[in-house]
């Protein structure tokens, strides 16, 4: 499982740690920044917040999962939060919860965002899609879990 996940580990630790490593002469420009609702707030972890676009119908989602699971046990202790994120509007809270239960996700925040409006602040286009938010509010990672699949619908 470890090479499951290791695109979205190497992002992270150079977004979360490099910065702070380079010295004054090597500038990092920054990245963009986006405004959450204030309900977000509460979940936000404190070094920043992986919000996952996902559904409950979408077979990459559901083959995800288990990576997912082991991003999500390597990161909490250095205090990233993970949020999974609902986009279609005919998800409602029941198929939500049966996916979270059903892979072992019961224990994540899940939003449902019907009206898309957090997916769109995050340009999200695709389940499944991942977007690093950092501390101060800067998209630091978007895209792809893994290179497991290369286009949308090929497994």
């Amino acid at each position: 499982m470890i090479q499951v996940a290791t695109m979205f580990l190497q992002c992270v630790f150079i977004l979360l740690f490099l910065p702070g490593l380079l010295t004054a002469q090597h500038q990092v420009s920054q990245p963009p920044t986006i405004a959450l609702p204030e309900e977000l707030r509460t979940v936000q972890g404190k070094r920043g917040t992986v919000f996952v676009m996902m559904s409950p119908t979408c077979p990459i989602c559901q083959k995800i999962t288990l990576g997912l699971k082991d991003l999500i046990t390597s990161y909490r202790k250095d205090e990233i939060a993970f949020v999974l994120v609902f986009p279609d509007s005919t998800v409602d809270w029941k198929s939500i919860d049966s996916f979270k239960q059903k892979y072992g996700l019961q224990n994540i925040v899940a939003l449902r965002d019907s009206l898309q409006t957090l997916t769109s602040k995050l340009n999200a286009t695709v389940t499944p899609e991942f977007v690093l938010v950092g501390a101060h509010m800067q998209i630091l990672y978007q895209g792809r879990m893994n290179n497991l699949f290369e286009r949308i619908g090929v497994m």
